[in-house]
């Protein structure tokens, strides 16, 4: 590991150096210069060393399971209707009749008397199932409904399939081959994007693109067809959450250029209520090109079941309907609803359905009209029935949805993973059952209420534009409401200040360190170091800026305080090796790759408590909301990315749950696991007592791991002459460091921690058979306040004889402990990793945490594909 930027405090942290060791008792040497110089360096696992525990992200599903909790602690989620009957018009819930804005049968079919005569007959003419695999005999339904289907899209081939995702896993694994590359839209449907996975499985290429990123995609066919047979574009018609549209313009431009490319589009939004006999969206101005690949859902305006793949050409038609794994070995659609399927494929194909699809398109430009006169922001204005008012978190979502079902007006909610944590919205849609007045009231409930939410959880429409502007969505916010929570405002009647200073040099030394001093590498004359170390580098990736913001009261009285630096970090910082070794290889062509700007709390070398919370005030839950809000207006200032809160223990003292986690998850931020935080008191008299305190296995490891060779090395502690020594061991190991993934640090900081009297460094040299003292590790930790935080490790792997080498991290690990004892520390800071080792030494872990805030989630979508 290797540490950069405020992640990298726990980036950088000591993870397991250790290799195979014997041991014999001796003495290590200790030199103590009068005046110390100091070294820093960070530590990377290697060849033959036990693989560091790095952070991952919690489990995407108790993401999803928390926020879906949170929704139904409103009453939005597995919800259930009350009726006896649909007029199609209303639903009842919780026995309250509301106007249904939720549904997706968008024509309102699903009450036709075609359909349900359509179901019933067949119904009683084949049961209930007719259960057999397609690939032995289908009902003689199939071939009228395929047929139907032809007909309605110009007499190209169709396959029914019983789900269009069913479809998806038929179509993509056996046309894609398996020297083709795919990109993925960053929003194309989760459906496809399963598929893709199985595709990435068996060793195709699979990356994800930005959204309606036409400019990158055709870079990416420029770069790809010079190793790849054929490109596939994967992308939806309509997407199914903000409501935009594929631009297919460009597309078609795309495929006359570039005869190896090759689209797939899932049109299931689109399909039915657009072009000529419902063809759908995609193909409603165009004959469907060679190499465009359609799937659509009869499940949605269809108003019937399953799903459909329009293939260009019968050569694709016989591939998938012969070697489709889910038409060999899944169940076909049931007759009742191949009967409704095939009524709405002759009901699309009359002359009266023109007149139906009319009526739609009225209903869904007067909702565009009406929203527009009231000034309402949509994330995309265009004739689909599908829309999205931008709220932000989920928290502002559920009070919008809320707000509206209290109002007689059900409505979706888009919130994480189906949309990236801040870019969530209301999703509704229109249907033909609708009558203007519905949709009247609907946009006079947003009118009045939508500003006073966003006021209400410390929002505004311009908040949300710069959130929103990485979506690749039109979005309308523009100007609007802003935001009461202005820096100096405070919270509805708070009296809270903020105040933020770029420089330390702004900020009381009294004042910061009666708050920072003792919690790591946090005080104020470490801070003003750090700021002089990380600026005027030649490497941009080297170079931060700094904010400390604190909240005060009207008495001056500190509430609230934290400090950030803001600068570039590697997307895949915590993504598995291999990720990262793959990330590496594609920044050899463009070293933006996956790279982002952040705004992360605390510096690149502090750990520990960075955030200042007075709980015994009455408005400290202000506080915190000033502190984040403060964070994105740092972002927005600063033009970054992304917001991370690291280094939360979760649980305090006594056990309990850290009194800002629930409150900090609220807020827009997903929880991120770090590694335990390894701490040690220092209760011992002296290395004996020391030893006899320790639990009777971890005493026989010391002895036959430690202490058995501690006379193979030359301690020194405070001696750092060689500047440029000491760097060539810090990158080797930065050259190994994949297990947690951060830029280079610059060489400046070592100067200026060699000179610095808040770092402590300990060397370790060996002397080899030729005679030569060679440097073989190095420790660097922070002292101040009676805390000795141990930070940075660099190992020569090559120095110690390969063939019976006693470990000099162990070493190193246990001389750091002796050292901080020696100095008076009360507190020792083993940070994170190599658990097992600073076990041994008698540490105990803490379990810890960050939260992180995104504008986008397309570094993850990206990285699923490495």
């Amino acid at each position: 590991m290797h540490g950069h930027l405020g992640l990298t405090a726990f980036a950088t942290l000591l993870c397991g150096a250790s290799g195979l060791v014997t041991s014999s008792p001796g003495a290590a040497r200790w030199l103590v210069p009068r005046r110390a110089s100091r070294v820093v360096a960070p530590v990377a696992t290697g060849p033959g060393q036990p693989r560091a525990r790095v952070p991952v992200m919690n489990s995407k599903y108790d993401i999803i399971q928390r926020i879906h909790e949170e929704g139904g602690a409103h009453g939005l989620g597995l919800l259930s209707t009350e009726d006896e009957s649909f007029d199609g018009r209303h639903i009842t819930i919780d026995g309250q009749m509301l106007i249904n804005f939720g549904s997706c049968s968008f024509l309102g079919l699903e009450l036709h008397p075609e359909l349900i005569s359509g179901a019933e007959s067949a119904l009683h003419k084949y049961g209930t199932q007719f259960s057999s695999s397609r690939s032995y005999v289908s009902v003689g339904l199939y071939d009228e409904l395929e047929s139907a289907l032809s007909q309605i899209f110009r007499e190209r081939p169709v396959i029914a399939t019983a789900s269009t995702t069913l479809g998806h896993l038929s179509s993509l694994p056996t046309l894609v081959g398996l020297n083709d590359a795919v990109v993925l839209d960053q929003q194309v449907h989760s459906s496809v994007q399963m598929a893709a996975a199985l595709l990435k499985a068996s060793g195709i290429h699979v990356e994800t693109l930005r959204h309606s990123r036409m400019d990158q995609l055709e870079r990416r066919i420029q770069k790809l067809k010079t190793n790849h047979e054929r490109i596939w574009y994967m992308a939806d018609g309509v997407y199914s959450m903000y409501g935009d549209v594929v631009p297919m313009h460009e597309l078609e431009s795309l495929l006359e250029r570039h005869e190896q490319f090759h689209l797939y589009v899932d049109d299931a939004h689109g399909f039915s209520w657009a072009g000529k006999h419902g063809c759908g969206r995609v193909l409603r101005d165009r004959e469907q090109h060679e190499r465009l690949v359609v799937a659509v859902s009869l499940n949605k305006c269809f108003a019937a079941a399953g799903g459909a793949l329009v293939l260009p050409t019968q050569a694709m038609y016989e591939r998938v309907r012969h070697a489709g794994p889910t038409l060999v070995f899944s169940g076909p659609i049931q007759p009742p609803m191949l009967g409704a399927a095939l009524a709405s494929a002759r009901l699309h194909l009359s002359e009266g359905f023109a007149a139906m699809q009319a009526h739609l398109a009225n209903l869904v430009a007067y909702t565009n009209q009406r929203f527009r006169s009231l000034s309402l922001p949509l994330a995309d204005f265009n004739d689909t029935p599908v829309f999205f008012v931008p709220c932000g978190i989920p928290t502002v979502v559920y009070s919008m949805a809320r707000t509206l079902r209290d109002h007689g007006c059900f409505v979706n909610t888009a919130v994480f993973p189906a949309v990236p944590m801040k870019q969530g919205g209301v999703r509704f849609t229109i249907t033909s059952h609708h009558t203007r007045e519905d949709i009247d009231h609907l946009a006079q409930i947003f009118a009045k209420h939508y500003p006073r939410i966003l006021i209400e959880h410390g929002g505004s429409r311009t908040m949300l534009a710069a959130v929103f502007k990485r979506s690749g969505v039109a979005s309308s916010l523009g100007d609007g409401v802003e935001s009461m929570h202005a820096a100096a405002a405070g919270v509805g009647d708070s009296q809270l200040r903020v105040r933020v200073s770029a420089t330390i040099d702004d900020v009381s030394p009294t004042e910061w360190d009666q708050l920072f001093d003792g919690r790591g590498p946090m005080n104020h004359r470490t801070l003003a170091m750090f700021e002089r170390a990380f600026a005027h580098n030649e490497q941009q990736s080297q170079n931060f800026a700094w904010r400390y913001v604190m909240v005060s009261d009207a008495d001056d009285r500190i509430v609230a305080a934290t400090f950030f630096s803001i600068g570039y970090v590697k997307d895949d910082m915590f993504a598995p090796a291999h990720i990262s070794e793959h990330a590496e290889h594609l920044r050899l062509e463009d070293e933006h790759f996956l790279v982002s700007k952040a705004v992360v709390m605390g510096s690149p070398l502090s750990l520990g408590s960075h955030l200042h919370i007075d709980q015994s005030h009455i408005e400290y839950h202000a506080a915190l909301e000033l502190i984040v809000e403060a964070a994105h207006q740092i972002k927005a200032e600063l033009g970054a990315e992304k917001v991370l809160f690291r280094d939360f223990a979760k649980q305090d003292e006594l056990g309990q749950p850290g009194a800002q986690l629930e409150l900090i998850s609220r807020l827009g931020f997903v929880e991120v696991a770090l590694p335990n935080r390894m701490l040690l008191k220092t209760s011992w008299l002296n290395p004996v007592d020391y030893l006899n305190r320790l639990d009777s296995k971890s005493r026989y490891n010391v002895r036959r791991e430690i202490l058995q060779h501690e006379s193979a090395f030359e301690v020194v502690a405070g001696q750092a002459s060689d500047l440029d020594e000491y760097y060539r061991l810090y990158q080797m190991v930065h050259a190994r460091g994949r297990a947690i993934n951060v830029f280079m640090l610059p060489k400046k900081l070592f100067y200026e921690a060699f000179q610095h009297p808040d770092f402590d460094v300990l060397s370790l040299y060996h002397t080899n058979e030729q005679g030569k003292r060679l440097l073989v590790c190095f420790m660097l930790s922070h002292y101040r306040a009676e805390v000795y935080s141990a930070l940075l490790v660099g190992i020569d792997y090559n120095a110690m004889d390969a063939t019976a080498r006693p470990s000099p991290y162990k070493q190193a690990l246990y001389q750091t402990v002796q050292r901080a004892h020696l100095l008076g520390a009360n507190t020792i800071d083993l940070a994170c990793t190599a658990e097992l080792e600073k076990r041994k030494l008698g540490a105990r872990p803490q379990k810890m945490c960050a939260f992180m805030c995104a504008d986008d989630d397309f570094s993850l979508r990206a990285m699923a594909n490495l």
